[in-house]
């Protein structure tokens, strides 16, 4: 007895692969779990035990390092003005208090451009 199975290949193509009873015999010995499904959950982590208190430390480290460097910045030549909000950004992920920081760091910096852009088309 042959069984067909649809094989999509590219959007709009089909192709039909038709499977003996060898192959299908073949198949039920196998694990249920297919190798594309295994290779996604073991890059997601979660086969792991509860580690988002791990994921939150990693970040909340690689964060404050770059608004740490940020700061420095403000006094030590570098883009300060680039750095500090990648560094919230990062924070932000994963806190709150840093996604209000950001807004409200965005607005801020939003206002004074236009201030600034009002004033240079004044002073023409």
């Amino acid at each position: 007895m042959r069984t067909g199975v649809i094989v999509v290949t590219k959007p709009g193509q089909k192709d039909a692969i038709w499977e003996s009873e060898d192959m299908s015999e073949q198949k039920e010995g196998m694990n249920d779990m297919d190798t594309p499904s295994r290779v996604s959950r073991f890059l997601s982590l979660r086969w792991l035990p509860n580690i988002s208190w791990l994921r939150r430390v990693i970040v909340a480290v690689i964060g404050f390092t770059v608004l740490l460097i940020g700061i420095a910045m403000i006094v030590l030549p570098g883009p300060a003005i680039i750095v500090i909000p990648l560094g919230l950004a990062i924070l932000a992920t994963e806190f709150l208090w840093a996604r209000r920081l950001l807004s409200k760091s965005r607005n801020y910096f939003e206002k004074a451009k236009k201030k600034a852009l009002r004033k240079r088309s004044a002073d023409r």
